[in-house]
């Protein structure tokens, strides 16, 4: 019912189903009854409700539910932020093999929140996480190797990780390759490669990469410059909220280039 698999989706039926598997000391059926209170899925949303939920099952040995605590202390939902009870939460869960709890504790350590700064012991959980499958954790680490956080940089180690994510449909990583093949780091520069994939980030809503798009376009990176096209992207980038897609922003980027034609086509966009 949560997910309208074989039915209509019904959140009220599914926290009935919840509730009834909770009575039986169902420790999942806890947890999902504590996501239902803190989004307010077929229930009034309800933090100390969704806390409650979460804690029992946490008692049970769930590692989600210590998971879910961890980012209700961690965002001070419900309770008072606290980072170190966060910490405290993520490491019970990581210790039982929970990827996004050892992913948090690798933003943790990398942000330095509740934590000294240390990209070393963030590129250690990320890896952890990596290895169990977690999509996003691979971006983290491809990040690190593109800026030397914790790592020597390394472009090429950088590419195979957010290529990783990539093939996982981690938007910001479909992002990062297509950067890496627009300007040729470590792959041969390849403008169509680099457009599809901002283009298939795009439909995943990153504005990032709507905005990739237009400055390709407007550059003539993509084949004869586009200006409909390119004005086109740019008002559809403004559209999603893009904070970068400010009828100022654009001329900035005319300085890179001293040719007064380009200079002057840059305002047919507007």
């Amino acid at each position: 019912y949560h997910d309208g698999l074989g039915v209509k989706q019904d959140y009220h039926e599914a926290v009935k189903w919840y509730e009834k598997s909770a009575e039986l000391g169902y420790d999942t059926a806890m947890c999902n009854l504590g996501v239902m209170f803190k989004y307010g899925r077929g229930v009034k949303q309800d933090y100390t409700e969704a806390i409650k939920w979460f804690a029992k099952s946490a008692e049970l040995g769930d590692s989600d539910a210590m998971y879910c605590l961890g980012l209700m202390y961690h965002d001070g939902l419900g309770v008072k932020q606290d980072y170190q009870k966060a910490k405290e939460w993520y490491e019970k869960a990581a210790e039982l093999g929970n990827a996004s709890a050892m992913e948090n504790l690798g933003a943790m350590y990398e942000d330095g929140r509740g934590v000294d700064q240390d990209y070393q012991k963030a590129k250690e959980w990320y890896e952890k996480a990596a290895e169990l499958g977690k999509a996003s954790a691979m971006e983290n680490l491809g990040a690190m190797y593109e800026n030397g956080r914790g790592v020597d940089q390394d472009y090429q180690k950088a590419f195979e990780w957010h290529k990783k994510a990539a093939e996982l449909n981690v938007v910001e990583a479909i992002v990062s390759l297509a950067y890496f093949y627009r300007v040729g780091k470590v792959v041969t520069k390849d403008y169509q490669k680099a457009f599809e994939l901002y283009e298939k980030a795009a439909k995943l809503g990153n504005t990032k990469a709507m905005l990739s798009q237009y400055f390709m376009y407007l550059y003539g990176e993509v084949g004869k410059l586009d200006y409909r096209k390119a004005k086109e992207l740019f008002e559809n980038t403004k559209k999603a909220g893009a904070a970068l897609a400010r009828l100022d922003f654009a001329p900035e980027f005319s300085e890179r280039y001293e040719d007064p034609v380009f200079k002057k086509s840059l305002k047919k966009v507007y």
